[in-house]
């Protein structure tokens, strides 16, 4: 089991480098368009998602219940389609947390227990949806 789960490790590390990159290297304007790049990407292949789901397109092995079809975007699987989802989650609420000048939560407001609550609810919600 250690292969697979240096692996793992491996690609986290991967995401870590990729990301301290980009908040080194890249300025204000670079980021949001990357931001907003990323959550356009994630609309649409959410979109498509949806799609799939309600109007039966995919393989029939994906078929759940004889009338919907097991999301799977352009991944053709629908298991990193969901890990890529879920990896723009974080991305979109914290995008929300800090909209325009003041966001959702005010500067002089914004501390670490309101971050560790937010975070604390939406892995609760992932756990609960994932149960």
């Amino acid at each position: 089991h250690l292969i697979p789960a240096a692996k793992e490790l491996l690609k986290w590390g991967e995401l870590l480098l990729l990301c301290l990159f980009v908040a080194g290297e890249f300025g204000q304007r670079e980021r949001r368009a990357l931001v907003v790049c990323l959550l356009l990407a994630g609309i649409l292949q959410g979109a498509l998602g949806v799609y799939q789901f309600l109007h039966q397109v995919g393989p029939p092995a994906f078929v759940l219940l004889g009338r919907y079809v097991r999301a799977h975007g352009t991944f053709l699987q629908p298991n990193p389609f969901g890990g890529y989802m879920g990896l723009l989650l974080p991305l979109a609420y914290g995008t929300v947390l800090t909209l325009g000048p003041e966001g959702v939560i005010p500067r002089r407001r914004r501390g670490r227990w309101p971050v560790l609550l937010w975070a604390l609810a939406v892995l609760a919600s992932a756990v609960m949806l994932a149960a």
